[in-house]
């Protein structure tokens, strides 16, 4: 709308610049200009006189209109003759234009004075305003007249907007002539005549303006005067609209009409102005009548101005057609045309494509904007039988002919509408039309005939006219083309594509112009400025060409994607298109419906009849969508025909009100309804399911002949295959992990369709839970029951049937009887007993409450996929399909998968050489384990006893699997198929069990789970019966359809080709294995045998030797596909790496790891039933020689299964104690909880990894041979027997045996896959451990062969028991067994200087247990140290799991300081064990620090020394339990000097390491790395009390605030006056926003910022004392003697009690005075005192309380003494303290500190912050006290350590200490080999060498060559 205005007003311009002409008014110049001076004046008077002509035209219209009248009629005519002149290109003389705006200027100036003298009220009176007189001139009283009150000026409010703005346009006008003729008179030299200006510029533009013109008058002329203006005459204006639309060439007609459409428009543009006086009445059907004519009388205008345009155009066409006017050259236009013509060709193609789109939207918009009519169904009639012939059409041309036809008849029927609906407006027409055809005015608007207001008729007329507009447009222009796209017969020609030949022209084009480019540029160098411009224009050229080829480079790729998205939408349109029905038909039941339904449901299994399905429901939905729309005329009312059906006496109240919500007693049934008929509003959005199923049924008939089309014109054929990649075979398929993903994405459902449709079915069991799922449960088995493919694909066509039957019966389930018979179901008349319940699960039709028809979508589902699989057993057979997907034929199942014979077509994939081989080793040979684990899982996380099947089939294949995978294929399918027949047996039975409910026996409802998970299903009985809870947790199938989905993709692993090769690996592993193991035996008796014999020649000689024994050769085969392999591990990126050395380590250890997950599977479980494993473990794993047995670890496999059975039959809920949980759940002696059978969540997860870690190491020794070795092999006998060449060179089969660069393959179970990567690096040692070739791995496994074989002395053993002693010290801590301790904590205890009993008892015996490990030690007691360690086993956990919790009253499992201290014993459990095992070293030769000479040794030790008693008790504890000669004191100077020489000796090694050259000064590293250290160092240790005192308030101190304010006032040393105290509510806090104010002193500010807000305590005083002044008569006497005297200084005092401190002031002589008078009783006023009272003080954290001077000095108080007496006329005093209103604190916050006007004082505290209690025993000392205690100790320290050097150079500078050390080392020796008298005599000998200085310079001199 906005937009044509604006358009508008552009030609009306335009249209006022015709009127003068200024071509030749530059002839009168007095000088000769040049051409560009006259140029640029000739433009400035163009655009002035525009001006002045648009300003005239414009000023002389509105003046006209605004209020029509005879003296209006002169302007408005006026208007109209200029326009009428103009459009037929005439022109006026300047001199006769310029006398009508001089006689123009008169008229209005004349006009404005009649107006202005009319407002008088004399003129008033002459004429009365509603005289005919005044009315006919025009002549309006704005002003309203009143005699009384001359003095004011009143505004006519009668007047309409329109008599107010008529004299302001009329003063408009007459200034804008007033201006146009001063112009005209200045510029009267060089006015000349005018002449016309009729031609444009450019054609182009010409052209544009035609076409507009033309379009805009076809638009205004419907619009405007029809709307507007309803009458016959206007009516000419839509017939002469609809003539022209009609013809073809409308354009021309309408040109050849346009003058007679001026002269008709003039004529009646003047007849609607005559009748907009105000005197003349309307003329029905001709005339009408408007209040404001100004709005009619300018639309008018704006729709005549379109006609003169018209007019103007043809007359300017016609002449241009006689004269020849010079064009643009080409070379201007060239680049232009040519981008133009491709990009006008391009959008021409895109509207000749898709504007029939367009149209077919605007049929919606016409037929569902506003209420629902006769004609708007007509509209969506005519469009659906159009849409319905596409797709119906047997015949595509005929469809095509006839659309033509169809266009024509819409245009036609459109006329008639908007001539019908227009028609009707007229004030008769309802009479007529009711007289003709008889109906009444409700079904005349139903049939669209219907009278308008002016907003509505502009919708009405509006809509279908542009509707119309669009229709005619596609008609004329687009429908020819439309045809000639859509014509497939045409394809033969092969025409190239609109883009592919703009895209050829523009390669021809660009070659071309580069062969003329140098010619054009020579021709240009003669005249400079147009070479610039040319080179413009050039680079202009080759921008242009650039962006036109990235167009259409971007258009080839638009299309590429096009034919993609095409090619998707074939494969699956035939999906989308029936979910979408079966979608709308389950979402809207009703008869209607079914048709829809039934269609499709049988369609989709028979392919044959999909287009049968397709035309049905295209058809039926154009009558659903017809008759929708009838059904929401006015006309039918439902009310009318609705029945109310009334409810059988008989039913009971229960009943009654459980039937009220019944639909057939809820209220009115409407028929119709159940038919598919509703009311609805808005329609559209009802009715838009139905439109977008039609939409999509016409979507996908367009699709199969596009893609028919394209395919015809490129000369293809369709694709073998329905793939996305075409390029991708089976072949394919092993060759990378991206291709194997294209070719599951193309070939997933040929491959794996039927298992994903017995996911589907099993999918539907779960979701309905109903009759109609255990059907599909029943058919499930009889299809699985065929177990071999082809056999299913026999029946398959049958089972699709059922399905489609099923559905379509189930539907009819949803539809049931009409409810408008009143006619119930028999399951609900009151004689029926059957249950609500059972109605639902037997899926009965039901008015109650409705079978769900979502259930069918799951149906739907399973037949399409099934649909979809039939095709599949159709394609499977077709050679080309087996050529390009593969065959789907079953491996036989005869065939031995662990032969090596049978011939495999799949390659090899164990020695991983890609990704895609270790996915399929993930796939092929662990999926098996962890299928396991989901059956574990399925099993126990519902309880019932259908569930514990599955635990039974785990443990069976988890022990016996192994075993499985090497028998013959038919055997593993035997047992797999009855564990899937299981799994179905149990999922059919939970939902034949779903509703059948025992109320009074809940055991066997828990028992079988027999609980419903679907909701909507009421459970009255069980709800009434609380103590029976419903198991509906563990009654649901979703991890049974998991176990599923899982059993079914394992089936196919077993029936796969590569699962051969998984077989072939674990059976080569299996002889391999055995074999190393031997050996791997025999070499150890070997190693152990030459070691003795070393052991025997170190004793003689009095050395030790280390390493002895034989290096294995590794073998080097060479193989190609390892080397492969070993290639793709080494590039494999650092993450990876660390993942496969993650893995190897777990492997290596994964003995280790089985123990720790038991240990804590035991500590978080804590029951009697995990107590077991662990025991065993420290009592018989870790004791066995050389490893655990298999006996051990069955026994540990055993009983975990057995204990997981015991657990999941206690977690039952119908055991009693089960019942109460969460009263028993934190009871440490609960029966369940001891015993470890406890209900809980979770109750097995650690079970279940317990368990995989178990057969995780399984696997692992089996891998290696050493999981059937239950005794110690004769191999070592057998090695023994040979001889030592035999040793020396090792035998054919050790060398054959061992790996070649690789460690050997695992079981399929696990497979160490990433030790590949590593040759040679890794080989097997007991416990599944790995060990390097080195002599100490051969050292741990030496001693195991034999129990009376013992390895020579090893560090390692004596690091295992310091390594006790250390797991030892760590246990004391403070674990104290209190009750109710959270965390068992001692340290509260000990701060109140308390030791329990228990834990004083505790610590004891565990020092002394380290005592006796200690002796056990040191006398090599071996024995006793089995002893000892049974005894701690069974003592320990007998204490931390039955005595502890007695204790504490807290289980083990909440105690989470008691467990970690059960773990730090489990590891001393764990290292005793293994110092058994291994056997007391025979050698201890010093600290187990001392073994190594670095840094890191060098200070251990020093920390391990500087640890109180530890090295003295060591040393006695030594010396008591080892058999020597030495005394004590001679024992300790021998450890001594060998910790002294030890440190020497550290020191000398490092300077060997790091060398300092002679004459070389040290380096400023060293010198300012050590020595600035130390410096800062000391530096801080000088000033830590200071640094810590300054931080440990002011950064970590806390708030101390007060909790009681005592304030005490004296008067001299007599009794006190006032006493009174502020606690709790008294004291207020300071707000942040109170607590600064800017009005402070510079030194208060600076007080304040050591302090915030929280620091602050307002402490509220009251005034009364709460003591009476209780003084004797003598003491009052001689205290107002001291007041009277001068020359005694009374002084007045304060004391705040919070802090001890006294404030005292001296008195002047008049305070005494009045204080006298007070005393005697004279004065009744109080007395004041200054600066007395300090209202602001600090209290520090010491005892001293301060006023802060900084803030006030004092204030000043009033002191009253109250009087009172009592019943014995008693006399009691008291004195008031008050607070004067001058002296209290001006803070912000002091209103509402002071909550009333009494006496009363105010005292402010700032508080210091004080250490926090973590710190408090270092800030109790105080700085002084730190200095004492810490800085003065660590100064002697450091004072010892740089002074008396030179006393110690003599044993401290030894140059080489090496024969010193060996001397220490033996006497060790001799010691432990018994040779006490040469003990005697080296340690003579060592004290002999310390007291002769000189053979110690001997000793410790370097060692020479």
């Amino acid at each position: 709308m906005r937009l044509c205005v604006h358009m508008n007003r552009r030609d009306k311009s335009s249209v006022q610049s015709g009127f003068l002409s200024a071509d030749t008014e530059a002839h009168t110049q007095k000088a000769p200009l040049t051409a560009r001076e006259y140029s640029l004046a000739s433009h400035e008077r163009r655009i002035t006189h525009k001006m002045m002509s648009d300003s005239f035209s414009q000023c002389v219209l509105v003046p006209g209109m605004m209020l029509p009248s005879l003296t209006s009629t002169v302007y408005f005519f006026t208007f109209l003759g200029l326009c009428t002149w103009w459009s037929f290109c005439r022109t006026f003389d300047p001199l006769l234009f310029s006398c009508l705006c001089v006689l123009m200027a008169i008229f209005s100036a004349g006009h404005l004075i009649m107006l202005y003298l009319y407002q008088f009220q004399f003129f008033q009176e002459a004429v009365p305003p509603g005289n005919i007189y005044a009315s006919l001139f025009g002549i309006s009283p704005v002003v309203q007249t009143d005699c009384s009150h001359t003095w004011m000026f009143r505004v006519n409010p009668d007047l309409e907007w329109h008599h107010f703005v008529n004299p302001i346009m009329l003063l408009v006008l007459y200034y804008t002539l007033a201006t146009l003729i001063r112009l005209w008179l200045q510029e009267s030299e060089d006015m000349v005549r005018l002449q016309p200006s009729c031609s444009y510029d450019h054609k182009s533009q010409i052209r544009f303006q035609h076409r507009t013109s033309t379009c805009f008058c076809e638009v205004v002329i419907l619009r405007e005067p029809l709307i507007t203006y309803v009458s016959w005459l206007t009516f000419v204006f839509l017939i002469w609209s609809c003539i022209l639309w009609m013809v073809r060439d409308r354009r021309k007609y309408s040109m050849i009409t346009s003058p007679f459409m001026v002269f008709y428009g003039n004529l009646l543009i003047i007849l609607q102005y005559i009748w907009s006086f105000e005197s003349l009445q309307p003329v029905p059907g001709l005339f009408l009548k408007k209040e404001v004519p100004f709005r009619e009388l300018g639309s008018k205008t704006l729709c005549l101005l379109s006609f003169w345009l018209l007019l103007r155009q043809f007359l300017t066409e016609r002449r241009e057609r006689q004269t020849d006017e010079t064009q643009l050259s080409d070379d201007e236009a060239s680049g232009h045309r040519e981008m133009m013509d491709v990009l006008g060709r391009t959008v021409m193609a895109m509207l000749n494509k898709y504007w029939i789109y367009i149209c077919g939207g605007m049929f919606f918009f016409v037929s569902f904007e506003g209420r629902i009519v006769m004609y708007k169904i007509i509209y969506m009639m005519m469009f659906l039988f159009c849409v319905a012939l596409y797709q119906v059409c047997l015949h595509y041309e005929r469809w095509r002919w006839m659309l033509k036809y169809f266009w024509m008849s819409v245009v036609v029927y459109t006329m008639l509408v908007l001539i019908l609906v227009y028609t009707f407006q007229f004030e008769s027409s309802i009479s007529v039309w009711s007289n003709m055809t008889g109906m009444s005015r409700e079904k005349l608007e139903d049939l669209g005939l219907e009278k308008f207001s002016v907003p509505a008729l502009f919708t009405r007329i509006f809509i279908p006219t542009s509707f119309l507009l669009v229709c005619i447009l596609h008609l004329h222009y687009f429908h020819e083309r439309f045809l000639e796209l859509t014509d497939i017969k045409s394809v033969a020609d092969k025409q190239k594509s609109t883009i592919s030949r703009y895209k050829e022209d523009d390669v021809k084009q660009r070659e071309e112009e580069e062969v003329s480019e140098p010619h054009f540029s020579c021709s240009m160098t003669a005249d400079p400025e147009p070479d610039r411009g040319s080179e413009l224009k050039n680079k202009w050229r080759l921008v242009v060409e650039r962006l036109t080829v990235l167009f259409l480079k971007f258009l080839e790729c638009v299309q590429k994607l096009q034919l993609f998205i095409w090619w998707l939408l074939e494969l699956h349109i035939i999906k989308i298109v029936s979910s979408y029905i079966i979608w709308l038909s389950v979402r809207e039941v009703s008869l209607f419906n079914y048709v829809f339904l039934v269609s499709w449901a049988f369609a989709l299994p028979f392919s044959q009849f999909r287009p049968l399905a397709s035309s049905v429901c295209t058809v039926w939905t154009c009558v659903i969508v017809v008759c929708k729309m009838l059904y929401q005329l006015t006309s039918i009312n439902p009310s009318s025909y609705s029945r109310s059906c009334s409810m059988p006496e008989n039913y009971t109240d229960a009943q009654r009100s459980d039937m009220a919500r019944s639909l057939l007693y809820s209220g009115p049934v409407d028929p119709a309804n159940w038919i598919g008929f509703r009311k609805f509003s808005p329609l559209l959005e009802n009715l838009r399911n139905n439109l977008l199923m039609l939409a999509l049924l016409a979507f996908e008939v367009t699709i199969y002949r596009h893609q028919d089309f394209y395919r015809m014109k490129n000369n293809l054929t369709p694709p073998v295959t329905r793939t996305v990649f075409h390029n991708i075979t089976r072949q394919h398929l092993d060759h990378g992990i991206v291709n194997c993903a294209k070719y599951f994405i193309d070939y997933f459902f040929y491959k794996f369709g039927l298992e994903t449709c017995f996911l589907l079915a099993v999918n539907v069991i779960g979701q309905r839970m109903d009759f109609y799922a255990m059907l599909h449960a029943f058919g499930l088995i009889v299809v699985m029951y065929q177990s071999r493919r082809k056999a299913i694909a026999r029946v398959w066509s049958k089972y699709c049937f059922f399905l489609a039957c099923m559905l379509a019966f189930q539907y009819l389930m949803c539809i049931g009887i009409p409810p408008a018979a009143c006619t119930d179901y028999p399951w609900r008349r009151p004689s029926s007993s059957m249950d609500s319940n059972v109605i639902k699960w037997l899926y009965f039709p039901d008015f109650h409450t409705k079978p769900s028809s979502l259930f069918l979508l799951y149906d739907f589902m399973l037949l399409l996929c099934a649909s979809i699989q039939g095709r599949v057993f159709e394609e499977e057979n077709v050679a080309a399909v087996q050529l390009l997907a593969g065959d789907n034929v079953e491996i036989c199942r005869d065939l031995d998968a662990a032969s090596f014979s049978q011939h495999n077509p799949v390659p090899d994939f164990i020695h991983c050489r890609s990704y895609l081989d270790m996915l399929k080793v993930i796939v092929f040979s662990y999926l098996f384990w962890f299928v396991l684990t989901i059956i574990f899982i399925t099993g126990t996380t519902r309880i019932s006893i259908f569930c514990m099947g599955y635990l039974v089939a785990c443990f069976y294949f988890l022990i016996f699997g192994g075993e499985l995978l090497l028998k013959p294929i038919k055997s593993i399918l035997h047992y797999w198929d009855f564990l899937i027949a299981y799994n179905v047996f149990v999922i059919t039975m939970k939902n034949i069990l779903s509703v059948t409910l025992v109320a009074n026996h809940c055991w066997l409802i828990q028992l079988f789970s027999l609980a419903c998970t679907i909701k909507g299903y009421s459970k009255p009985e069980q709800n009434a019966n609380k103590q029976c809870e419903l198991p509906s947790d563990e009654a649901g199938i979703i991890w049974d359809s998991i176990c599923f989905a899982f059993l079914l993709l394992q089936r196919r692993v077993f029936m796969s080709y590569y699962f051969l090769h998984v077989v072939a690996d674990i059976r080569s592993s299996q002889v391999l294995a055995s074999r190393g193991a031997e050996l791997f035996q025999a070499t150890i008796v070997k190693v152990v045998k030459a070691r003795i014999e070393e052991e025997k020649k170190s004793m003689d000689l009095l050395k030790r030797q280390y390493q002895t024994a034989n290096c294995w050769l590794p073998a080097t085969f060479y193989d190609e596909e390892l080397e492969a392999s070993e290639h793709f591990y080494r590039s494999q990126p650092q993450l990876l790496q660390l993942c496969y050395a993650l893995y190897s380590m777990l492997v290596a250890h994964s003995q280790m790891v089985c123990y720790l997950v038991i240990i804590l599977n035991h500590m978080i479980s804590a029951s009697v039933a995990t107590l077991v494993l662990p025991i065993l473990i420290f009592l018989w794993a870790m004791l066995s020689v050389p490893r655990p047995s298999k006996r051990f670890w069955m026994t540990a496999i055993v009983y975990t299964e057995v204990t997981i059975v015991i657990k999941y039959f206690f977690q039952f809920g119908f055991f009693p104690f089960n019942q109460s949980i969460k009263l028993d759940k934190s009871k440490p002696f609960h029966p369940p909880n001891i015993i470890g059978v406890e209900k809980k969540e979770g109750y097995v997860h650690y079970d279940l990894i317990q368990l995989l870690a178990l057969f995780f190491h399984r696997s692992i020794l089996k891998c290696y041979g050493l999981w059937d070795e239950d005794e110690p092999r004769s191999g070592g006998q057998t090695a023994s027997s040979h001889s030592d060449s035999e040793e020396k060179d090792a035998s054919p089969v050790s060398t054959h045996i061992r790996l070649p660069r690789k460690p050997l393959r695992q079981s399929s179970s696990v497979s160490q896959r990433s030790a590949r990567s590593k040759p040679g690096a890794l080989r097997y040692t007991s416990g599944g451990q790995t060990a390097s070739s080195h002599s100490d791995s051969e050292e741990k496994d030496a001693s195991p062969v034999s129990t009376h074989i013992r390895l020579p002395r090893k560090p390692l053993r004596q690091s295992s028991s310091v390594s006790q002693r250390s797991c030892n010290t760590t246990e004391v801590k403070p674990v104290s067994p209190q009750k109710h301790s959270a965390a068992a904590d001692i340290t509260s205890s000990l701060s109140e200087d308390q030791v329990p009993e228990a834990f004083l008892v505790m610590v004891l015996i565990q020092f002394g247990t380290m005592v006796v490990d200690r002796a056990l030690y040191l006398r090599k007691t071996v024995m006793g140290k089995v002893i000892f360690q049974v005894i701690l086993v069974f003592g320990i956990h007998f204490w931390m799991f039955f005595i502890l919790p007695g204790v504490t009253e807290r289980r083990f499992s909440q105690n989470t300081v008691a467990q970690l201290w059960y773990f730090v014993k489990c590891i001393y459990f764990g290292l005793s064990a293994y110092q058994i095992r291994c056997g007391y070293p025979t050698r201890v030769l010093g600290n187990f620090l001392t073994k190594s000479y670095n840094y890191l040794n060098l200070f251990l030790f020093q920390g391990f020394r500087l640890v109180p008693f530890l090295t003295e008790l060591r040393a006695v504890m030594d010396w008591v339990w080892t058999d020597t000669t030495l005394s004590l004191s001679s024992w300790i100077c021998v450890e001594d000097i060998y910790a002294h020489i030890f440190v020497l000796k550290c020191w000398r090694e490092s300077e060997k390491r790091y060398p300092q050259p002679r004459g070389q000064k040290k380096k400023k590293v060293v010198k300012y790395g050590m020595g600035g250290m130390i410096v800062m160092l000391l530096i801080c240790i000088v000033w830590f009390p200071l640094l810590f005192m300054s931080l440990v308030k002011s950064v970590a101190g806390v708030v101390n605030k007060p909790l009681d304010v005592s304030l005490t006032i004296t008067l001299g040393g007599f009794q006190p006056i006032f006493t009174m105290s502020a606690q709790q509510n008294q004291l207020k806090d300071v707000t942040d926003r109170d607590f600064i104010t800017p009005s402070l002193s510079q030194s208060a500010l600076q007080f304040l910022e050591a302090y915030t807000a929280e620091d602050v305590t307002v402490a509220e005083l009251e005034g009364s004392s709460n003591s009476l002044w209780t003084i004797s008569p003598p003491s009052r006497k001689n205290l107002m003697d001291v007041l009277s005297k001068e020359d005694q200084n009374l002084s007045l005092g304060a004391k705040a009690e919070f802090a001890v401190d006294k404030h005292i002031t001296y008195l002047d002589m008049n305070t005494r005075q009045e204080l006298i008078a007070l005393l005697n009783g004279t004065r009744n006023k109080p007395v004041v005192i200054e600066q007395v009272f300090p209202c602001f003080i600090r209290a520090p954290s010491d005892s001293n309380a301060k006023p802060v001077g900084q803030l006030y000095s004092g204030n000043s108080i009033q002191l009253d003494l109250e009087r009172s007496h009592n019943g014995t006329e008693d006399i009691q005093e008291w004195w008031i303290v008050d607070q004067p209103s001058a002296g209290k604190t001006q803070m912000r916050s002091e209103s509402k500190l002071e909550k009333k006007r009494e006496a009363g004082l105010q005292l402010y505290v700032f508080s210091d912050k004080v250490s926090p209690p973590s710190l408090g025993f270092l800030a109790g000392y105080g700085i002084m006290g730190l200095y004492a205690s810490v800085v003065l100790v660590i100064g002697k320290f450091v004072r010892e350590f740089f002074s008396g050097i030179s006393h110690s150079i003599m044993f401290e500078e030894l140059p080489c200490v090496d024969r010193i050390l060996k001397l220490c080392t033996d006497i060790f020796l001799v010691r432990e080999t018994g040779e006490l008298e040469l003990e005697e005599d080296l340690y003579a000998k060592l004290i002999f060498l310390y007291r002769s200085p000189e053979t110690m310079i001997k000793w410790t001199r370097e060692k020479t060559k």
